[in-house]
């Protein structure tokens, strides 16, 4: 793009053509009390070459002087420290995740281990009392298998009909299998 002079007759000619009819106004006199107001501003600030010079911060004596000495006792003494096993584990960083495994384990243990117990025809019964009950020791896996077969309503034995012949399976399959 080819760079162009605009002269203050061109720049009229120019801001004639324009379509925006948007300008920027100033408030009359605007320009003529502004250094004024200025002026006023900085001479209200406060004269700090004038206000007295105090040093907020303090070094103690011989800091300098001493910081080599003290930064080589730190590396030496960190040198000379051993490993121990319990500086290790009680960083917060390891103890942390090894608190919360332990109680993890511990509540877990509780939880698995609770005694389960039953309601039986109005009588509560735990799981040591049904292991230890005679009736239950005394039935044969064909009783429960019979029991079981004539608790299932019609429409289980239907479904289970149903799937047998959908599949193409005898019954004499199965007894084999049992």
């Amino acid at each position: 793009m080819k760079n162009e002079e605009f002269s203050d007759e061109k720049l009229k000619e120019m801001l004639k053509n324009s379509s925006s009819n948007s300008s920027f106004n100033v408030p009359d006199g605007y320009f003529e009390g502004l250094s004024e107001k200025v002026m006023n501003s900085v001479n209200a600030l406060p004269d700090f070459e004038k206000q007295p010079v105090t040093q907020p911060f303090s070094v103690p004596a011989d800091y300098f002087e001493k910081l080599s000495e003290d930064i080589n006792n730190r590396i030496t003494s960190r040198k000379e420290n051993k490993f121990s096993i319990w500086d290790w584990f009680f960083k917060p960083s390891r103890l942390i995740p090894a608190t919360f495994s332990i109680l993890l384990f511990i509540g877990s243990y509780f939880y698995f281990t609770r005694t389960q117990s039953f309601k039986i025809n109005d009588e509560i019964y735990t799981e040591e009392d049904l292991d230890d009950s005679q009736y239950l020791q005394s039935l044969d896996d064909t009783d429960m298998m019979e029991y079981l077969a004539n608790q299932s309503d019609d429409n289980t034995t239907d479904e289970y009909e149903q799937y047998l012949l959908d599949n193409d399976i005898e019954i004499s399959q199965l007894e084999k299998n049992l």
